[in-house]
């Protein structure tokens, strides 16, 4: 099940449990070359992290509006992030 995987991803990689786990969509990488599918999902989280991230990860908190503005302007170089995001504003301005 997705869902669940992105669940435990989440708390095993930053520490932090989702509060909220929404699917936004799932795509294919490398079209023609791979048959790769990544599940993109939006998620909300506690006000801390419930252990330590796991080794070699940072955890960068940021405003999401400024990642939304950074993936419209292009400054977003990974395309699973930037169109993450961008669904996730969509998904938020649509209610």
């Amino acid at each position: 099940d997705p869902a669940t995987c992105a669940a435990r991803e989440l708390f095993e990689e930053t520490g932090f449990r989702p509060v909220s786990l929404e699917a936004l969509a799932a795509i294919h990488t490398s079209p023609g070359s791979s048959s790769e599918l990544v599940h993109l999902f939006w998620s909300t989280i506690g006000a801390g992290p419930e252990r330590e991230p796991e080794t070699g990860i940072e955890v960068v908190r940021r405003p999401f509006d400024g990642a939304v503005a950074d993936a419209r302007a292009g400054r977003v170089d990974d395309a699973k992030t930037a169109r993450a995001l961008l669904l996730a504003d969509a998904r938020m301005a649509a209610g």
